[in-house]
């Protein structure tokens, strides 16, 4: 599943030393536009609960990876205004999704899927505050195919 281009904007009124893997760097005061795209590929069960020929609630626990570009370009906006903090590749890190919804069944092969709501767990490394870990709440809704 991807997710478009997410703009973010962030300020920091003083410099600021880093030392995330014990390396000093230091990020000058300023206001630091970057750009960022997600892309998740998880896989997992999903078990369904149908209460009716129309109507089918389901629930999933998904596991796998994911693919972002955000902390590479704000590094680099960083680095552009002078910091000497480390450019950080694109991450590719362990990813978690649980959570469910329901369809609405309205073709043999089509259902409209209008709420889908899962607790994503992703470890990308933050290279400024040296943390691992992002909780996230994550909302789908579409137009599902079904093969069967």
């Amino acid at each position: 599943m991807g997710y478009g281009s997410t703009h973010f904007t962030t300020t920091f009124t003083a410099p600021v030393k880093v030392n995330p893997l014990a390396t000093t760097s230091t990020i000058p005061t300023g206001t630091y536009d970057s750009e960022g795209n997600m892309f998740t590929y998880m896989f997992g069960p999903m078990v369904k609960f149908p209460v009716s020929d129309r109507i089918t609630p389901f629930g999933e626990i998904l596991f796998e990876g994911s693919n972002t570009n955000f902390y590479s370009t704000l590094t680099r906006a960083i680095v552009n205004n002078h910091g000497t903090l480390s450019v950080a590749p694109t991450q590719h890190p362990f990813t978690m999704g649980i959570g469910g919804g329901f369809d609405i069944a309205f073709h043999r092969h089509f259902a409209l899927r209008p709420v889908e709501i899962d607790y994503v767990f992703t470890r990308y490394t933050n290279p400024i505050t040296g943390t691992h870990n992002q909780n996230h709440f994550r909302y789908i809704g579409g137009i599902v195919f079904r093969a069967w």
